[in-house]
């Protein structure tokens, strides 16, 4: 990587963009907890992805974007399960592995609140999914428009978020929760983006069709492997969060460390759990010599698909 690209703080490598408000690192150690996430996710909704883009993926030009795509782990798996389907990943941070990266996928450097280095009606499939800490509440909706100019017709559009309050929480587990929710507060970021996404579609206009499904990340001991995974997983997330973090709560660094092994306790004994939403939705186009493009009108019209998204499953609404 270029000089400049990173710094390094508390002993973490962050990325070293201004203007991007993205609070963890993208050193090894994060790497790993965000292939550790994905498996989770896998495990929870038993799929890489919740749009039913089965047939899509079996195209031999397909085209697909994972917008925030960090470590690669999604992108490495989709490529190698679909060897004939283009993948490109984009992400502010150039971690992605390069010397094993599948031949069907391509990397873009870039912030993604500068616009999409793309040509409108590229994509296939475009997934995007934990930014909830990246994106401002103001960008979102110009962030979900740029999603659908660059999607094809008849495409799909899956967003995965989580809501940052954790329920319920224990004293320091509540106390690393509320700290990390006030700084993103102050950068502008909403905690609950996830109940927003599908207006972000709503309000776009040429989406149909909108799925949004819901489920819970369990903490407690009764959910097993499961509970295990989340509990790492937080651990790390909040471990990684620790440059920040000491300076909003005013606490030393071994006080901080303390704090996050109370909070691992906590969680399983406050039987706490976290919740991820996803939306999906079809995008309507504008068709040639139609003059105006009309939610769920589908004569002459192109449809697009997209999806919002969340942890098992304890709701759908269409």
């Amino acid at each position: 990587p270029k000089p400049g690209i990173f710094r390094v703080e508390e002993g973490r490598r962050f990325h070293n963009d201004v203007n991007v408000k993205y609070l963890l690192p993208n050193d090894d150690e994060e790497l790993d907890r965000l292939h550790l996430q994905h498996y989770m996710m896998r495990y929870i909704w038993n799929s890489n992805y919740n749009a039913p883009v089965d047939d899509l993926l079996q195209k031999e030009d397909a085209k697909v974007l994972d917008l925030g795509c960090g470590a690669g782990s999604w992108l490495f798996e989709l490529a190698t399960e679909f060897p004939s389907v283009s993948f490109t990943g984009m992400d502010i941070s150039p971690v992605i592995p390069s010397t094993i990266k599948p031949r069907n996928i391509s990397f873009v450097r870039g912030n993604v609140l500068e616009g999409l280095p793309f040509d409108d009606n590229t994509f296939d499939f475009v997934h995007q999914r934990f930014l909830v800490a990246a994106i401002p509440l103001n960008d979102w909706q110009n962030l979900v428009n740029e999603l659908v100019r660059v999607l094809k017709p008849g495409g799909y559009l899956e967003l995965m978020e989580m809501d940052v309050e954790f329920k319920p929480l224990g004293p320091s587990a509540k106390l690393l929760d509320d700290a990390f929710i006030k700084v993103m507060i102050e950068n502008g970021q909403d905690p609950h983006i996830i109940t927003k996404l599908r207006s972000f579609m709503e309000t776009n206009g040429q989406l149909e069709d909108i799925v949004r499904e819901e489920k819970f990340g369990p903490y407690d001991k009764s959910a097993g492997r499961l509970s295990q995974l989340a509990i790492e997983n937080h651990k790390l997330g909040f471990t990684a969060l620790k440059a920040t973090l000491i300076k909003v709560l005013n606490i030393s660094s071994e006080e901080y460390d303390e704090l996050i092994q109370a909070m691992t306790i906590e969680l399983s004994e406050y039987k706490t759990f976290n919740h991820t939403g996803f939306v999906n939705r079809n995008a309507l186009y504008e068709a040639p010599g139609h003059g105006d493009t009309v939610f769920g009108k589908l004569n002459n019209i192109s449809k697009r698909k997209g999806y919002l998204y969340g942890n098992p499953k304890v709701s759908e609404d269409k």
